[in-house]
């Protein structure tokens, strides 16, 4: 098995709220394990003009980081993302719909 960067990104539900959003500035890029730029987090602006800032919630390790994305607003105090859960019989999961995922 090859070691690779793997980015997951957002589940379904902060990806569809995000296409309803203004993306603005960009932030920082992701690096991934050998120093590759893999993917540049930003800033976007919901209709009530709320900013959301995307950020790494988690990237553990499965032959390299599994990146997972997470966005929060500072205004409201909320944070929407990914939620570990193991699965029945403990096998490795993501699940975009759900927003889940166990490595």
């Amino acid at each position: 098995m090859s070691r690779s960067t793997q980015l997951i990104g957002h589940t379904d539900k902060v990806s569809r709220f995000l296409q309803k959003c203004k993306k603005s500035d960009k932030l920082k890029p992701i690096k991934g394990m050998f120093g590759e730029d893999v993917y540049m987090l930003h800033k976007y602006i919901d209709k009530k003009g709320r900013v959301w800032k995307e950020f790494v919630q988690t990237a553990p390790w499965s032959s390299g980081p599994m990146i997972f994305l997470a966005i929060g607003c500072k205004a409201t105090g909320k944070m929407k993302g990914w939620e570990a859960r193991r699965p029945y019989g403990g096998d490795e999961v993501v699940d975009y719909q759900k927003g889940i995922f166990w490595v």
